[in-house]
């Protein structure tokens, strides 16, 4: 018993030492898993947008316009505010996994040492698309906007001119009635 005993004073610190990296391995692979997650809804909403941005809308009158160039700049409010939040989180959480390493003198752990199936450049891989994918619908929406805007422009050219047809519609009635 003394023999285990003396085993077991000299094995404890590597077991302990173990179980540490394996727990801050756990944490840091659910850390994985949220980053996948938060990348996923990141893309889902990505793809919304570009459905809205390669949309053309059919405007009739200034009034169509207008709420449409109000949709965009609700669009615009949004973009804002998923790269304030879920972007910028992204970002953060994406640093604190790439950056994470467990080293306690007799075992070391980071990202990407085996048994893991995800690597630190799956993590930049990720965040390198999601700044693509804000690209992309930067140009749609600069697209869109340019299409809207000359919307507007004809559609009060073309109120204008209803107006003025009709003012000399009525005028050239009550001339014809002076007559």
């Amino acid at each position: 018993f003394k023999q285990l005993a003396e085993k077991s004073v000299g094995k404890r610190p590597v077991l302990e030492s173990d179980l540490a990296r394996e727990l801050f391995r756990e944490e840091l692979r659910l850390q994985v898993e949220e980053h996948i997650s938060k990348h996923a809804k990141i893309e889902q909403w990505a793809r919304e947008q570009t459905v809205y941005l390669e949309k053309k809308e059919d405007v009739d009158s200034v009034a169509d316009a207008t709420l449409q160039l109000g949709v965009l700049a609700a669009y615009v409010a949004a973009k804002e505010q998923m790269t304030r939040g879920a972007q910028e989180t992204l970002g953060k959480l994406g640093k604190e996994i790439v950056s994470a390493k467990y080293d306690d003198g007799l075992c070391t752990y980071e990202l990407g040492d085996a048994p893991d199936t995800h690597t630190k450049d799956d993590v930049s891989q990720r965040e390198a698309a999601v700044v693509d994918m804000w690209a992309a619908l930067d140009v749609l929406y600069a697209k869109k906007k340019a299409i809207l805007d000359d919307d507007l422009a004809r559609e009060s050219f073309r109120a204008d001119l209803d107006l003025r047809n009709t003012t000399h519609t009525t005028l050239q009635t009550a001339i014809i009635q002076w007559t």
